[in-house]
């Protein structure tokens, strides 16, 4: 039942490397640094705020270039938005509270 995991193996020896060679140049080995975001962890985050408002996957889908605002070439995507568009943008982007207004008046009452 003892199977050695040849990754697992490989992650212990490269750390005790990095362990030794600090050891021998008389230094104390350096904390370790934190986990730098990576793209899966970014994607979650909009997974996350999806739960606590169900516009906001929608939003993000919009927001191609994600600078948190829907400009006319991105409402494209959405033809009842690109339809609606000139009408409910005030300055020629829609905001995330912008747009959930739009997309809460869609919904059908009952």
């Amino acid at each position: 039942m003892n199977k050695v995991i040849p990754g697992v193996v490989a992650v212990v020896v490269s750390f005790g490397a990095g362990l030794a060679g600090a050891e021998e140049a008389g230094k104390a080995p350096a904390a370790a640094s934190p986990v730098s975001t990576t793209s899966t962890q970014a994607e979650a985050e909009p997974a996350m705020q999806e739960s606590a408002n169900p516009f906001t996957a929608q939003f993000m889908r919009l927001d191609a270039n994600r600078d948190g605002a829907i400009d006319d070439k991105e409402a494209k995507a959405d033809k009842s938005l690109a339809k609606a568009f000139g009408k409910i943008s005030k300055n020629g982007k829609l905001d995330e509270q912008q747009y959930q207004k739009w997309a809460e008046s869609r919904k059908p009452k009952g």
